[in-house]
């Protein structure tokens, strides 16, 4: 648990396997590992400054490494309060060879000041390790928050990475996904239900240096009100990466003339034997779907309520872990 950037408490018994230590103590004492990790900067998608404000403000960032199966997740929480407050929250996740790990991490506003968030977090996972991670962020209708996700999936690696975004008035996500080994297999979810005056730019970079790996990528938005969401993806297939799998699908429910929903997908592959495919769809609710509805005794908003939850959960389904999925949805579900 974090208040505005400071940590409150950390776990005091850990399973075996698992070490949880600040940013710090990781230097200090594996500075051959947080050379390697930390000496170059994260490949981004425009936020390239923020993520170097990030490092250098960094004094209590999390460093999470297993190195076997974690029995129970883990849960992070940054809890942010005060009028003009800024902060930075880092977490670094490494898994070894057979580490497996569920995390949920959150970002929430304690009260109702203007806050900024500017986020970081790296996921490194070693052969045959396995990660999954959910994302909520909380913040209150005054603040702006970005965050800043990559991923590196090496030989047989297996990671699901949600995000979910009901918080903020402005908010960007960058995902960088990069599969360097064979088998790697990520999958990438978001669901957010966008309301008022909100704004949500998410963008999105699936690399494939490595043949035989696989990425699929699922974004929903229900967008409401006055609400606005930017998609923008690139799936990269680079020379040599034979036998890709690779998809990219972004669906967008809209339920307000004035909401608006932009969408960019893309695809560039550079190499042979690949399945791969990228869309987008968006759509409002049909009168068919509302007079099945009412012609079953449901009121119209009750029923425009139930085809929101309905399209947000077909991506929230995709997240396999039961405990953080259930979790997630009772924030993020309406």
């Amino acid at each position: 648990v974090y208040a505005n950037g400071l940590p409150v408490s950390m776990p005091e018994e850990l399973p075996e396997g698992l070490s949880v230590m600040d940013l710090e103590d990781f230097v200090l004492q594996y500075p051959d590992l947080a050379r390697k990790h930390l000496e170059n900067m994260p490949e981004l998608l425009g936020s390239d400054r923020l993520a170097a404000m990030n490092m250098a403000l960094q004094h209590n960032g999390l460093v999470i490494m297993a190195d076997r199966e974690i029995p129970r997740p883990l849960e992070i929480f940054h809890f942010i309060s005060g009028d003009n407050v800024a902060v930075f929250p880092y977490t670094l996740v490494i898994t070894g060879t057979g580490g497996r790990l569920r995390i949920l991490e959150r970002h929430v506003s304690a009260d109702h000041g203007m806050q900024f968030c500017g986020a970081l977090q790296q996921h490194h996972l070693s052969s045959v390790s396995s990660v999954k991670y959910a994302l909520v962020q909380e913040l209150n209708a005054r603040s702006r928050v970005v965050e800043l996700s990559h991923i590196t999936a090496d030989d047989s690696a297996e990671m699901e990475h949600l995000t979910s975004h009901p918080g903020a008035a402005w908010a960007r996500q960058e995902t960088v996904c990069i599969l360097t080994g064979d088998e790697a297999n990520v999958r990438l979810l978001s669901a957010n239900h966008l309301k008022e005056r909100k704004e949500l730019d998410q963008r999105t970079y699936q690399k494939h240096r490595y043949r035989g790996a696989s990425s699929n990528l699922f974004y929903a938005n229900v967008l409401d009100d006055d609400s606005v969401s930017i998609f923008s993806g690139m799936i990269l297939v680079e020379e040599g990466a034979h036998d890709t799998s690779a998809y990219q699908s972004n669906r967008n429910l809209i339920l307000s003339p004035q909401a608006e929903a932009n969408s960019i997908p893309g695809l560039e592959i550079l190499a042979d034997r690949v399945q791969c495919s990228h869309g987008s769809a968006t759509s409002s609710i049909s009168p068919e779907e509302i007079f099945y509805l009412l012609s079953r005794g449901i009121p119209e908003q009750t029923a425009r309520r139930m085809i929101a939850q309905g399209f947000l959960k077909h991506a929230l389904d995709q997240f396999s872990d039961e405990a953080i999925r259930a979790a997630v949805e009772n924030i993020v579900v309406p």
